[in-house]
């Protein structure tokens, strides 16, 4: 059996188990995708996630947190979890003008419920982007490498970026990787590196074809 065979059967046992994972159990979704809760805080002066995080493991103890700057100067911060009650925010903002030497009010502080999020509510809008650069690319790809069959070359394009898609979003599925709103940024990195990929292919199908060519005159 040569590699090229295995490569094959390889990969359709990959995307095939991939699917009934999908189906079954669908993607592992991370916290920020279901429905949680927010507190919104401006503490007034630059802060490294690693300080808040060790303020929220006392706080919110064995629930998940994420911490995220909302805003270019670094003063603003959006704590998410699972859950929060009155006395946790409470506990929390005291903990952070303890820190900060802030003078944050409980009272003046909501938390806010955030609904849950569909992974697809992610990939949706970018679904022209990516129709209008697939097709962008494939012109450019059938153009380029011309010699070696325009149709032919359309065809693999596409078969490339779908089944190199497909492969990613399989891998993710069955590890139960963690995803969310970075399931675009997955999309987009594993697009590009499908295209590196096929162009790398045809720059080398076209020296052997160059190169024929010249050894046949």
């Amino acid at each position: 059996m040569n590699s090229n065979r295995i490569i094959i059967i390889i990969t359709s046992l990959i995307i095939v188990v991939g699917i009934i994972f999908t189906l079954t159990a669908g993607f592992n979704a991370n916290m920020m995708t279901k429905e949680h809760k927010a507190i919104e805080l401006n503490i007034g002066k630059e802060f490294k996630v690693e300080e808040l995080k060790e303020i929220t493991n006392a706080v919110f103890n064995g629930q998940q947190v994420e911490i995220e700057k909302v805003e270019i100067y670094g003063e603003q911060v959006l704590i998410s979890t699972n859950d929060i009650t009155e006395e946790q925010k409470t506990d929390l903002i005291s903990k952070i003008n303890e820190k900060y030497g802030t003078e944050l009010k409980a009272e003046d502080v909501t938390i806010q419920i955030v609904p849950k999020a569909n992974l697809k509510d992610y990939l949706t809008p970018h679904i022209v982007e990516f129709v209008v650069a697939t097709v962008l690319v494939v012109l450019y790809a059938c153009i380029r490498y011309k010699k070696l069959g325009f149709l032919k070359v359309g065809i693999q394009t596409i078969l490339g970026i779908v089944i190199f898609e497909m492969i990613i979003f399989s891998i993710l599925v069955i590890t139960r990787i963690s995803v969310g709103n970075n399931l675009v940024a997955i999309m987009f990195a594993t697009y590009v590196a499908a295209i590196l990929g096929l162009t790398m292919m045809f720059e080398d199908k076209l020296k052997e074809l160059k190169l024929k060519e010249e050894s046949d005159k």
